[in-house]
């Protein structure tokens, strides 16, 4: 922790979706989560800051052979838990927006 003063009492976490390196509809996907730390509301630069560093740092410690989603695998994925079927990625699903 640092030693600014705490936004509330609040341990901030991320879910963030991966999949084999692959990728694929048939792929193996599954869900991570990541610290954001406590005591801290983080800004959408730090999540997308936190996100990166997962990506290039930390994946292939923890789930060995996976990466991030891209952002049509991430509807595919919405998609099939929702709905248990995969429907034509939108034009706004083809690339993510980065917030930084």
């Amino acid at each position: 922790m640092d030693e600014k003063s705490p936004n509330g009492p609040v341990e901030v976490e991320l879910k963030v979706h991966v999949i084999e390196e692959a990728g694929g509809r048939k792929a193996r996907r599954g869900v991570a989560t990541i610290s954001m730390g406590f005591g801290r509301f983080p800004t959408p630069a730090d999540v997308q800051a936190r996100i990166d560093k997962f990506g290039k740092e930390e994946i292939a410690g923890m789930a060995p052979g996976y990466r991030l989603q891209t952002a049509p695998e991430f509807w595919d994925t919405a998609c099939h838990e929702k709905t248990g079927q995969f429907f034509a990625v939108p034009g706004s699903y083809h690339q993510f927006d980065r917030i930084d």
